[in-house]
Formats: structure tokens, sequence, C-alpha cells
């Protein structure tokens, strides 16, 4: 089988400096299953936010686009991925059928990129964060994004276990340490029993709110589409709140179903349940809630683009995506 080969990027944050111990651990990790990572001459470089710094991460975008490589994966995510998309090489991006990879603020990326070429992206793993652990890529982030990559029909499923430790990367620069995975059953849930077809779109919802209304992601995109979001470092009134700017755009009513992912606080997990089946109980379309991707870990892998049919059934979710086109 050919070595798949997946360019490392920082549009955003860039700690491959930081923490150099991690970033060659990353690399042997995707070795062991089967990907060459691919990193320009300027990877390792510090982070700005000043014009210069702009400049450097489209620069990197648009070299590493240039390349030979399958898939093009963010290092990071951050704040400041949308300083980077009025320079974006979209036109080399469409015809070599480039798709990016990440979560949190690279959504802005992503939709971005989606909108422009109508290529599929993929909502998640980052390098620095999910592929550079001691012990290897845990086995359902690994087995979901090479499932995505390969692009046959396949099932988004809920994982077998959680890992709640917080483990700083600073002493893992010392210290070798593997995290612990904490057994669970299945617990994504939903509000009410029905199905939905349509393409997949989302993100990270305050990201992308960012971008609604812009050329590079008009209210329009969402029509008939599955929409997905997740947060982190949230409370219950700003997620309302955000939940309300998507009403008031007319996404709610236009999208087909909603998918929304666990919480990074325990606080936030224990309260969504009672808070969406009040804040959706008069919607008639599927709402799944308590999935497996975004800040949490594991997670799966979600394809912007991809067709997918949900179907909420006698206590049970089954969540299909149809072969990439």
């Amino acid at each position: 089988m050919k070595k798949r080969k997946i360019g490392i990027i920082s549009p955003a944050y860039n700690l491959l400096p930081v923490f150099p111990k991690r970033r060659e651990e990353g690399k042997k990790n995707l070795e062991e299953i089967g990907i060459e990572p691919v990193f320009l001459k300027n990877a390792v470089r510090d982070y700005s936010v000043s014009k210069k710094g702009v400049k450097e991460r489209v620069k990197e975008i648009n070299e590493m686009v240039k390349k030979d490589v399958d898939l093009i994966m963010a290092s990071m995510g951050g704040f400041t991925s949308i300083q980077t998309l009025d320079e974006i090489d979209y036109e080399t991006i469409k015809a070599k059928k480039i798709s990016f990879c990440g979560f949190s603020d690279i959504t802005s990326l992503l939709l971005a990129a989606y909108t422009k070429t109508g290529n599929e992206m993929y909502y998640g793993p980052v390098y620095t964060v999910n592929m550079c652990d001691y012990g290897g890529v845990d086995s359902y982030t690994r087995d979901s994004l090479l499932e995505c990559l390969d692009g046959k029909k396949m099932e988004l499923k809920p994982s077998s276990y959680y890992m709640p430790e917080f483990i700083d990367w600073a002493d893992l620069e010392h210290k070798v340490r593997i995290k612990k995975q904490v057994k669970k059953d299945p617990d994504w849930k939903y509000i009410k029993e029905g199905t939905c077809k349509g393409k997949l779109i989302g993100g990270n919802l305050q990201t992308f709110l960012l971008l609604i209304g812009t050329e590079y992601l008009p209210v329009k995109s969402f029509k008939d589409k599955i929409l997905f979001i997740e947060e982190c470092e949230m409370n219950m009134d700003e997620f309302c709140s955000h939940l309300e700017c998507l009403r008031l755009h007319g996404i709610l009513d236009s999208v087909k179903g909603i998918l929304i992912g666990k919480f990074d606080t325990p606080e936030m997990n224990e309260g969504i349940e009672e808070f969406v089946k009040d804040y959706f109980k008069d919607y008639k379309k599927p709402v799944v809630y308590n999935m497996d991707f975004g800040h949490v870990f594991p997670i799966c892998t979600i394809p912007i683009g991809r067709e997918a049919t949900v179907e909420c059934k006698n206590k049970k979710i089954k969540i299909e995506l149809s072969e990439r086109k």
C-alpha cells in the first residue's frame, strides 16, 4: 500500500518550536500508521499576528498546497486562521482537489476552502494535540481519520472510551507519560425520533459565526445541509446566545438536522441535555448531542461536504456517510 503524505502547516498558533520532543514523537506516530508527515523549511518558526506573521502563514499554506501531499493538517488551532483567508490560493486547491484537516479555529480555513472550491474538508485532528502523544495515536481518532480519507461508505459511531487526563506538554518534554483511557458505554443521545439526509457542514460554533454572511460562508451555504457544531470554554448563556445567532440568520430552520459535540467541561455536559430538550422542543428535525468530536479526547473526523444520513429511532442513532464523490 502506498504511504500517505500529510503536510503539516500552522495557519494559526505554532507550538512546533516550543515542544521539540512532542513534535518528533508525532512524526514517529504518523509513520507507524502509514503516514509520512511533510514539513516545510519554515515550519518551526515563531507565531505572530503582525502583517509579517500573517504573510509567513499564508506563504506556508500556499507552498504546501503545491507539494505532493494527500492531505494538509493544521499543527494547532488558535484564534487567527481567519487572517489568512484573503490570500490563499484557492484555484490551486480546487484544481488539485486538496483537503485540509483540523478543528477549533481551523474551522475558518476549512469552511472558506470548502466554500471556494467545493472540495471535501475534514473536521478532525490537529498534529500537536492529537497526533503527538506518547503511546501513539489513540485507536478511535486514528481509525476515524483513516476511514474518512479512504472515502468509502462508513458510519460515525461513539467511542468506547474517553481520555480525561490532562498532562502538561512541558512535563512531557522531560518525562514520558501515556494518557489513560477510561471505558464508557455508547453515550450519544437524541431529542426526537426522525431521519434526515444532506451534506455535512459546520465546525466550532463561535469561529464560523465570524464568517457567516461573508464570501467565505454565505448564509445559503447551510440550506438543506446537516449542521454539526461544538464549543469549548463556554457557559450555557454563551452557548444559548450563539444558537440564537444561528436562528436569527434563519440557519436552524434551513438545515435538515443538527449534530452537537461534547463540551470540554463537566458543568456543560451535565446541563446540556435539559437545555437542548427545552431549546429544540418544537424542532421537527433530528438533533443529536453528546457526540465525540471537537475539543474532547478521543475524536471522530467529520467530512465537510460529504453526504450523510442520520437516523434516530428506538433509542438508537445511526449516522451513515456516503462514499466520497
